[in-house]
């Protein structure tokens, strides 16, 4: 006699039985998307980096993949590089319906693309801008109206050292928190690299030398290991006379103006690096989501920052 029959054997007198409740199968977790569809994509954009089809498709592979900052900024590319509306379209609606707010990005960096974003508006409404050295593409969500393009070897493989455009290409050429990681050999042919491609100024925004900046950075390196700091370390952090000396020797006018505070930047560094480290990512978010909302009125461009937005205009 099996167990259940003499457990339900005495209930039955009280009209009661014990009846196995089945077993509920656990939802199946959803596919993970597969990366090597994605990069099989960026490698025929490496190859044709102009091809306004391959950057499309390669968006599609970053949106499937969820990098949505990078298949935002894909969408924009080509969009600028001549992709019919109808394909553009319907797969940038797909991106503006998950990406999340920018908002949320971490404050130092959308800081940094506020302040970017503001000064290629002052520049004139419209102006087709190229973001070389562009990361994942964030700036692009902070000028949706703007023509954009987007230079990132990591990202798309088009390189700021070598632009596969035309010279005068673009109205605007911009380059944030690059400068810096160029050695100082290359910097001359970096700029005009830059200033080649625009017709009317190349916007600078970076950190350079001064007062204390290489004591902040070996504390950056020595505390947190950030490759970032010993990049700077290595390559020497250019001087903001370097850029004025530059504009000069290529005839170029030359506005220098300090940006964010320095105390709030590097203190912010520490405390998304912790967060982060402990797992905090969505304290992290809400965090960064109440600095970008609620306490951008009260950070000021600070006199004493060592971090300026250069713009260089042609004559």
């Amino acid at each position: 006699m099996s167990i259940s029959s003499l457990i339900n054997a005495p209930l039955r007198s009280l009209g009661l039985r014990i009846t196995r409740i089945p077993a509920i199968a656990a939802p199946k977790a959803a596919p993970r998307p597969d990366p090597t569809r994605k990069y099989q994509l960026l490698d025929i954009v490496k190859k044709e980096p102009t091809n306004a089809q391959a950057h499309l498709n390669y968006a599609v592979g970053c949106l499937e993949f969820g990098d949505l900052y990078i298949a935002n900024a894909e969408v924009q590319v080509a969009r600028f590089l001549g992709a019919p509306v109808d394909a553009v379209e319907p797969i940038a609606q797909r991106v503006k319906d998950v990406i999340p707010p920018k908002e949320e990005l971490d404050h130092n960096k959308f800081y940094r693309l506020h302040s970017l974003a503001k000064a290629i508006m002052a520049q004139g409404a419209g102006l087709s801008v190229l973001d070389v050295g562009g990361g994942s593409g964030e700036l692009a969500a902070f000028i949706p109206d703007q023509p954009y393009c987007l230079a990132e070897p990591r990202t798309n493989g088009i390189s700021g050292e070598a632009l596969p455009f035309p010279d005068n290409s673009f109205d605007l050429v911009v380059s944030c928190h690059v400068l810096e990681h160029i050695p100082v050999e290359h910097r001359d042919a970096f700029l005009d690299q830059l200033m080649s491609k625009a017709r009317k100024a190349v916007i600078l925004l970076n950190p350079f030398n001064g007062d204390g900046v290489d004591e902040r950075l070996q504390f950056m390196w020595e505390e947190l290991h950030a490759n970032w700091a010993k990049e700077h370390i290595d390559c020497i952090m250019p001087r903001p006379e370097y850029v004025m000396d530059y504009a000069q020797r290529r005839g170029l006018n030359c506005t220098m103006t300090p940006n964010a505070t320095i105390s709030t930047a590097f203190a912010l560094v520490w405390v998304d690096h912790m967060m982060n480290r402990n797992g905090d990512l969505d304290k992290n978010r809400r965090f960064n989501q109440f600095m970008n909302t609620k306490m951008m009125h009260t950070i000021h461009d600070a006199p004493g920052s060592n971090i300026f937005l250069s713009v260089l205009a042609r004559k």
